[in-house]
């Protein structure tokens, strides 16, 4: 995931790179935070900051991150593979 500003003044120094991995259990899906440098997007000309595992974990920005990711698999049909059957409920 690439995030932060994306304006029409904002530079790739405004933007970084932040990890999940994906894994579904049979009690539903799990999302964790790795380190970004080894993802193939982290070489990205719109990332200015890779960011490690224990730079996320505990941060405002983890919220966001899972947020994000909730937000895709719950509405996003072309991933619905994804939760193999399973439902995401929004978190409250």
């Amino acid at each position: 995931m690439i995030v932060g500003s994306w304006g029409s003044e904002a530079t790739s120094e405004n933007r970084a790179a932040v990890a999940l991995a994906y894994r579904l259990f049979d009690d539903g899906p799990s999302m964790m935070v790795i380190d970004a440098q080894d993802r193939p997007f982290s070489a990205s000309p719109l990332v200015g900051k890779i960011l490690r595992r224990e730079d996320v974990i505990g941060t405002a920005l983890a919220k966001s991150i899972f947020d994000i990711a909730d937000a895709v698999l719950m509405k996003d049909k072309r991933v619905l593979e994804l939760l193999g059957g399973h439902e995401l409920i929004a978190p409250n």
